[in-house]
């Protein structure tokens, strides 16, 4: 376990832990507590274990990028989702009374009079329903707002909702510059998934051998490389898509760039910045 990256331990260490995990979800009612005074401790000390690898796949991170980018992860990976899980609960609570109750204007004073709740906690409840729903579209349209859709400039064979998946993925951190065309020669199958990208030059979205997982999300494999490190590096096609055995860094999260590629596809290489 400690040869494996932190993030892909999680799982495995959660499933591991599972019941020290539901006593301290609901520690008032894990009858352990009560029959063995002093396994509450023992099971924050294992939390305390499990916490320690987390954070060592957050050190990284904040070393290549900072403590902005690591308040962004632990926000992306724990906070959102369990929001919207009691987001989603609520919604479901709302269905339930809705259903008992209606919607009428005397919904919420009987579901109160019946439930023993005070009049406000009562209409919040029976709201909640309509209000995730309204966060969920409201959150949608800022998607389509904020999310930067790219496409492949050819025919990949793929289906265009797939292949424009795909791509995005590919292109989600990069400074794409439309229209731009390659400097290079580019054969047929690199030249379905090329896009010019800023200080990068002429790349092409690339599968990264070593990212690579059958059930991973593109997000996790999918990069652009600069056309002049994927031809010298070889590439295959598999399933429409372009894989290459390039050198990658686990962090920070991306492929390592030759410099001379960089300038051969009519990029600009950061300037070396070691003393």
């Amino acid at each position: 376990m400690d040869r494996d990256d932190a993030w892909d331990a999680m799982p495995r260490l959660r499933e591991a832990l599972a019941g020290v995990l539901a006593r301290l979800t609901r520690p008032g009612s894990a009858s352990e507590y009560a029959l063995e005074p002093g396994r509450e401790e023992r099971d924050l000390a294992v939390l305390a274990e499990l916490e320690a690898v987390w954070l060592s796949g957050l050190s990284l991170l904040g070393e290549a990028y900072g403590p902005r980018a690591v308040e962004r992860e632990l926000n992306h990976e724990l906070f959102i989702p369990i929001q919207a899980e009691l987001a989603r609960a609520g919604a479901l609570r709302s269905r339930m009374l809705q259903e008992r109750y209606g919607t009428g204007p005397d919904a919420a004073a009987r579901a109160a009079t019946e439930l023993g709740w005070d009049i406000g906690k009562a209409r919040r409840a029976l709201a909640a329903g309509d209000e995730y729903r309204q966060w969920v579209r409201d959150g949608a349209a800022h998607a389509r707002d904020r999310i930067a859709v790219r496409r492949p400039p050819g025919e990949t064979g793929l289906p265009d909702v797939l292949a424009a998946t795909v791509m995005t993925a590919a292109c989600a951190y990069e400074d794409v510059v439309p229209g731009r065309p390659s400097p290079l020669p580019l054969p047929d199958e690199l030249a379905r998934w090329y896009v010019f990208v800023q200080g990068l030059g002429a790349c092409v979205a690339v599968a990264v051998e070593d990212a690579y997982t059958p059930d991973g999300s593109p997000r996790d494999y999918m990069r652009v490389a600069p056309v002049a490190m994927v031809v010298q590096a070889g590439w295959t096609v598999r399933d429409g898509v372009i894989f290459s055995p390039l050198p990658y860094a686990e962090y920070p999260d991306g492929i390592e760039y030759d410099e001379e590629a960089v300038r051969a596809s009519g990029g600009t290489p950061l300037p070396d910045e070691s003393p």
